[in-house]
């Protein structure tokens, strides 16, 4: 059963907003310097991505393998 380009999207997005959710949870400013408030953005999206992109590669070989 191959995924088709769709899901993989699909669970890509998905995989954002959940890691997007998730890093609400912790507490940045207590590792980050004080006045780079933009600088903190970009790593807070960054981390989002990275973590959304290893979520949904995690799912979509779960799904090809089952």
């Amino acid at each position: 059963m191959e995924i088709t380009y769709l899901a993989k999207v699909l669970i890509l997005v998905c995989s954002f907003a959940v890691s997007f959710w998730a890093l609400g949870a912790l507490d940045f400013e207590k590792c980050l310097k004080a006045n780079h408030v933009q600088q903190a953005q970009v790593l807070y999206w960054l981390m989002a991505f990275a973590l959304a992109y290893l979520v949904s590669g995690f799912v979509t070989s779960l799904l090809y393998w089952a």
